[in-house]
């Protein structure tokens, strides 16, 4: 019997489940490349949040089956954000991408400014620098009406978008 909030997964499942996990971030990086070239940067960024959300995915599907192999358990237990249900799924990915340095943690700022901070003092310019997150991906997504005007995106330095 599965606990509320928690997903039990048998192990015999896990194997077949990574592997489509893993063709979806590769998926999601060639949608996030296509983007870039066609200039659609915002949308590249959410492309590549979804990615990350993924791998997170994979990471934690990965190393809670490697501990209940090592463990003699036959099933494993996640947390349902993981899948997207629950309250905050996409902050609680991507917490544990930030917690576990899935990303270098200079990847996780979208500078704005065509400089590099450690030699200009951005304060001095009209710049503000972006943390990725799950409302910066939702913000590149999908246009809105805030504040009596049109929104979609954020400025970005399109060089800092594209993955190393």
């Amino acid at each position: 019997m599965s606990m509320p909030g928690k997903c039990v997964i048998p192990l015999e499942k896990i194997d077949e489940r990574l592997s489509l996990v893993a063709g979806n971030i590769q998926f999601l990086y060639q949608d996030h490349y296509s983007l870039m070239q066609a200039g659609s940067n915002w949308h590249a960024v959410a492309m590549a949040i979804f990615a990350l959300e993924e791998l997170v995915k994979y990471f934690i599907l990965k190393r809670e089956k490697d501990s209940a192999i090592q463990a003699k358990m036959t099933s494993i237990q996640v947390d349902e954000r993981l899948f997207g249900r629950g309250r905050n799924s996409h902050k609680y990915k991507l917490e544990i991408a930030r917690k576990e340095r899935l990303i270098p943690l200079d990847a996780w700022t979208i500078n704005t400014a065509r400089f590099d901070r450690a030699y200009f003092d951005s304060a001095f310019f009209d710049t503000e620098d972006v943390v990725i997150s799950a409302a910066l991906r939702t913000r590149n997504t999908f246009v809105d009406w805030i504040d009596g005007k049109w929104e979609h995106g954020t400025a970005v330095e399109t060089l800092r978008l594209k993955f190393r």
